[in-house]
């Protein structure tokens, strides 16, 4: 069996999507799901205060006219936000004032002006759509951000156009009530350990540069250790560059001491000013969350926290000295005691999440891991050095294990599959001088999460965004994995994935599987389950290896089917059914929760936010 990783890393015999102008989208008579109410609410508390304190003297003023008002143009960024949050919040709020109805007030389309004109070939055409549309826009709202605590809300308010019909004579200015911003529309955002001690260091500050305190770092696991002397180091800088940026009245403060570990506190400190920072790690379904926890020895003292994603790829590699040691025993002992020296070997962690181990083999020697697989499980292993090494899995007989995958872009990549018992692994290091390496592991009951092939920046509900800069092109994708999917033949869940990069005149990378599962993939098919659980079908093709929701045109293009986009902006999950290649009935299902956010942010980010209004509606 051959199994790319996610080579959609590689994305070989990707399929090149045409996306075509889409139909206006029809009205939607569904109740407001909780994620759009705050900012419907906060459309019709505006809407509402500009009929109360703007329409009456705009009456007397227009001569009959609607009073016209329109938000800012796509592509605004908003202060506090980055350029895909601004992006998606704007999005929201437009379309909630699309929504909303009066007679006696125009929403005017100044939002997608720009993308209007671009879609326009007559240059005449477009300034008469131009002309028209600010002639009727008197009024333009600005959205503005506040955080409060871990937490941001938003605020509408609407003023004269600048340089305007009304300007001059008119004054009115009002403004909502601020709301809470919803995490799924913003995004979680990844972040480097650093970026969260800093965070961390920024937060302690006030409460702890006038005492005589001492932050001792703690990790919850051991794996955690190599972390916590980095977490020493960054909060140690960032709190001495707060107390040299600080205007002291009177004296000096007093130094704050940041050490790893709970030592012995000093003859006559207080231990009330003793603080214990601890690192925890939540493992996720995609990545992890890393928690800083300071709590104070002083119970009139309040208790500090700070957390943010972080990619496990980002912490630093446990050493193989920090681990266990075990004696090998049996016929595996007699296979591995050829090459090694010793019959010891590492007791390497294995589970769902990834695994870093650093260490160095001697010269023309080898070093040993002893691995337990307590259920049937998929086995992943890998080496960071992009040089070839030899890696070998012997089972208790001193047999080798051949893999069920053997990457090709990254040549050390092995999966192993149905392993269950006790495994020696082995790694070789063929040449004369001493070699380091950082070895990888994870191991799942089930099916292994596909990792990405670059950067993690967000992700939106099951939808995560990311970048990668492979080949000097700034690469920009959204994808979401099965939360059901056949095992049959399967080392990875199977992904729905979008992509395009910065160039403007590239096309659009997507496919909802990999069509090889399917024993025919021409009987595949697809349907977006909604809300209220009624179902409709979405046309599938293969193209290039996968199955994607495309069809032709009168020109022969392959375009993105409106059917399907319909489906991922309204749906709640996707359904892929099918018999796979063994012939049985096969089910993927696929969370669509989290869709039109992440492909919005994936749009902004790489400076095409005009994709996003063929993508979502």
């Amino acid at each position: 069996m051959t199994e790319r990783t996610i080579d959609i890393a590689r994305l070989a015999g990707a399929i090149l999507l045409t996306l075509t102008a889409l139909p206006a989208q029809a009205q939607e008579t569904a109740a407001a799901p909780p994620i759009e109410a705050e900012f419907e609410a906060a459309a019709l508390s505006l809407m509402e205060h500009i009929i109360k304190s703007c329409l009456p003297e705009a009456k007397d003023l227009l001569n009959g006219e609607r009073l016209g008002f329109g938000l800012q143009a796509s592509g605004t960024e908003i202060k506090g936000l980055a350029p895909d949050q601004s992006h998606n919040l704007m999005l929201q709020i437009n379309e909630s004032f699309r929504k909303l109805r009066n007679a006696e007030l125009l929403y005017t389309p100044t939002f997608t002006l720009q993308r209007d004109l671009a879609n326009m070939t007559k240059p005449e055409e477009r300034k008469r759509h131009r002309d028209n549309v600010e002639s009727k826009t008197h009024l333009l709202v600005t959205p503005t951000v506040t955080a409060e605590g871990d937490q941001r809300r938003f605020a509408l308010s609407a003023d004269p156009v600048p340089g305007g019909r009304l300007q001059s004579a008119f004054s009115c200015g009002v403004a909502s009530e601020r709301r809470r911003i919803p995490a799924e529309v913003i995004g979680e955002t990844f972040h480097s350990p650093a970026e969260i001690f800093r965070q961390f260091a920024g937060a302690i500050y006030d409460r702890i540069s006038r005492d005589r305190n001492r932050l001792e770092v703690v990790a919850s696991d051991t794996k955690l250790d190599p972390l916590s002397e980095e977490a020493v180091s960054v909060i140690l800088k960032e709190v001495n560059e707060h107390k040299s940026k600080s205007i002291v009245i009177g004296a000096d403060p007093t130094p704050i001491q940041v050490s790893k570990g709970r030592n012995s506190l000093p003859a006559g400190e207080p231990n009330e000013n003793l603080w214990t920072v601890e690192l925890k790690l939540i493992e996720q379904a995609r990545e992890a969350k890393l928690v800083v926890m300071a709590t104070p020895n002083n119970p009139n003292a309040q208790a500090l926290a700070k957390d943010g994603l972080v990619r496990l790829a980002m912490l630093p590699a446990r050493t193989t000295e920090s681990l266990q040691s075990v004696s090998l025993s049996g016929p595996s002992a007699g296979a591995v005691n050829g090459i090694l020296k010793s019959q010891q070997a590492t007791v390497l962690p294995v589970g769902p999440s990834l695994q870093r181990l650093s260490g160095r083999i001697d010269p023309n020697g080898s070093k040993a891991f002893s691995v337990v697989l307590n259920e049937a499980s998929i086995l992943e292993l890998d080496i960071e050095q992009i040089e070839k090494r030899k890696i070998v899995l012997l089972d208790i007989g001193g047999r080798e294990i051949p893999p069920a995958f053997t990457g090709t872009s990254r040549p050390n990549l092995r999966r192993y599959a149905d392993l269950q018992g006790s495994y020696v692994l082995l790694i070789a290091n063929d040449a004369s001088t001493e070699s380091g390496f950082v070895l990888r592991s994870r191991s799942s009951t089930t099916m292994l999460e596909p990792e990405p092939p670059g950067e993690l920046t967000r992700t939106f509900g099951d939808w995560a965004v990311g970048i990668s800069t492979a080949q000097e092109r700034k690469v920009c994708f959204a994808y979401t994995t099965a939360t059901h999917g056949s095992t049959v033949s399967r080392l990875q869940r199977p992904v729905i994935w979008f992509s395009i990069d910065s160039d403007k005149d590239s096309p659009l990378i997507h496919f909802l599987d990999d069509s090889r599962f399917y024993a025919k993939p021409s009987s595949a098919r697809a349907a977006v389950i909604s809300s209220g659980q009624s179902q409709f079908p979405i046309n599938l093709s293969e193209m290039g290896g996968k199955l994607v929701p495309a069809q032709k045109d009168a020109a022969g293009r392959t375009i993105l089917s409106n059917e399907s986009i319909r489906g991922f902006t309204r749906g709640r999950s996707m359904q892929l059914t099918g018999m796979d290649e063994k012939g049985r009935d096969g089910r993927v299902i696929y969370s669509l929760m989290g869709y039109k956010q992440a492909i919005t942010a994936m749009a902004a980010t790489c400076g095409r936010p005009e994709l996003a209004d063929k993508l979502v509606w």
